[in-house]
């Protein structure tokens, strides 16, 4: 009850302390190969512009990627973008740097982000929702790669009877 108390509390006075500073939200979990998405607000709106960077770091601080965006007006949240490289291994050992400034200065090192990769997916489609018990069942399988283009090597499918 008392974490929920200093919860509320915080939501409803952090605005009140925290006047001139950012919001900013970095994805916990990235996928390589793909992009992930950073999202900066401003408490109060800022009418300056913001230059922003954002850093991909591994445990030793070598730079795998970096993203630098310059943003006109923080008047409402805005999304920055950086590209996560294919070759980075899964695992917990990566970080990510965000640093903004133009009107406030925010420059934050977030740890622990957790690297995924994405080999495969399968999707099977059938021709109705709903069957009776005898009624004809097609279907369809497709398998595609982690950028969602099909693959063309030749799938093994087995259907088990559930009652047996």
């Amino acid at each position: 009850m008392t974490r929920l108390i200093i919860g509320l509390l915080l939501c409803v006075l952090g605005p009140a302390w925290a006047k001139n500073t950012y919001i900013v939200t970095v994805p916990r979990q990235i996928r390589a190969g793909s992009t992930a998405d950073i999202y900066i607000a401003p408490i109060n709106p800022i009418e300056r512009r913001a230059n922003v960077v954002v850093i991909l770091l591994d445990k030793d601080n070598t730079t795998l990627a970096t993203k630098r965006e310059s943003i006109y007006s923080l008047r409402q949240p805005a999304v920055v973008k950086i590209n996560v490289p294919d070759t980075i291994p899964a695992g917990h050992d990566y970080k990510m740097k965000v640093k903004v400034s133009g009107g406030l200065s925010f420059d934050k090192t977030v740890t622990r982000i957790r690297a995924t990769t994405k080999a495969t997916s399968i999707f099977i489609q059938t021709d109705k929702a709903i069957y009776k018990p005898g009624d004809l069942v097609q279907f369809r399988v497709v398998g595609t790669n982690s950028r969602l283009k099909v693959l063309k090597d030749p799938l093994t499918i087995y259907i088990q009877d559930p009652k047996r």
